[in-house]
């Protein structure tokens, strides 16, 4: 405390020398950071009071984090321990690129608002390598309390296996998607998941949450897709409020991949296509119960297939004031 580090990567490089390390930040105006596996960094300690976690306020939004032109705010791309961002406002003033790039490495993004950068308000990448695709094991994200906001391109944008945790999150107003999952991977014997729930996706330029699924293109054998959304707002968006498009399709035979979807006491409203679309393009299941979908321009729910239908149970739904139908099933040739 008698000697703190003069600048935010000055403490970020030592907690990479630790290994494993926490980095407390005082309230205040910073640049991009190369956050190194391991370190858990905290914002929102107050300036003028003393240094405790009691006087820690991580939703103040004071301790602020800039990022340069073209670069991110907070980039982490080591693999290794899992990386914690907590309590920090991250600013791109429409020069900066992403408010997180992340590849290769677990994390938790907890209190943090991101704003006005140019491409994504956060990326995250969990590359699959096409000789030794079996090596690559999803990766673990958790959002809590995350704002991510007037972005260039996606609130989030996310590519490869992963397991997803979004939780009380807000992606409202950029310029594409809300949520991009474009497309989240299943590798071989392992089941991807993203779990959403209490979370807010509203006024963004294409769909609010668009979950494409996919199988990587080298592999046989088999994956699998979790997705739930529990208690979520899809509204104003400019496609569907919500899409969940399982892209995994075998043109030369039946697939082995397969979905397991869940939307539940959900709403959607006022998109300029469907509140909610399911698109089964390959195997799977999904329910939708509890759902209200009103005054959307075309149908309330929608659910579409091409040459492989899925089985879909809507129950205790509420379609009204809908443009197109309230539930509209179209089934692919053949089926």
């Amino acid at each position: 405390l008698a000697t703190p580090y003069r600048t935010l990567q000055e403490g970020l490089t030592a907690a990479g020398l630790a290994g494993t390390a926490n980095v407390y930040v005082r309230n205040g105006s910073y640049t991009t950071g190369l956050v190194p596996a391991g370190a858990h960094v905290y914002g929102g300690f107050p300036i003028g009071t003393a240094f405790t976690i009691d006087n820690r306020d991580p939703l103040a939004g004071l301790t602020i984090v800039t990022a340069a032109a073209a670069q991110p705010a907070f980039e982490a791309n080591t693999a290794g321990a899992r990386v914690i961002l907590d309590g920090f406002s991250l600013a791109g003033n429409n020069v900066g690129a992403y408010g997180i790039d992340h590849q290769n490495v677990n994390i938790d993004a907890r209190s943090i608002t991101i704003r006005q950068f140019t491409d994504r308000g956060i990326r995250l990448r969990n590359p699959i390598n096409p000789t030794s695709p079996q090596f690559t094991q999803n990766i673990s994200v958790q959002l809590v309390n995350v704002l991510s906001q007037q972005n260039g391109a996606d609130g989030l944008n996310v590519v490869g296996p992963f397991d997803l945790r979004i939780d009380s999150c807000a992606f409202d107003a950029n310029v594409q998607e809300g949520v991009d999952l474009g497309p989240l991977y299943a590798m071989n014997g392992l089941t991807s998941t993203a779990d959403v729930s209490y979370s807010r996706f509203s006024n963004n330029g294409s769909e609010g949450f668009d979950a494409s699924l996919a199988r990587p293109t080298n592999q046989t054998g088999g994956g699998l897709f979790d997705i739930a959304f529990r208690g979520c707002t899809f509204s104003g968006n400019g496609l569907d409020g919500l899409l969940i498009d399982q892209e995994y399709e075998d043109p030369t035979g039946p697939t082995v991949w397969s979905a397991k979807s869940v939307v539940r006491d959900c709403t959607a409203s006022e998109n300029a296509l469907a509140g909610s679309h399911v698109d089964f393009d390959g195997l799977g299941e999904t329910m939708l119960h509890n759902v209200r979908a009103t005054a959307n321009s075309t149908d309330g729910v929608q659910i579409t297939s091409e040459t492989i239908s899925g089985h879909a149970v809507v129950s205790s739904s509420h379609m009204a004031g809908n443009l197109g139908a309230g539930l509209r099933v179209t089934s692919g040739t053949g089926n």
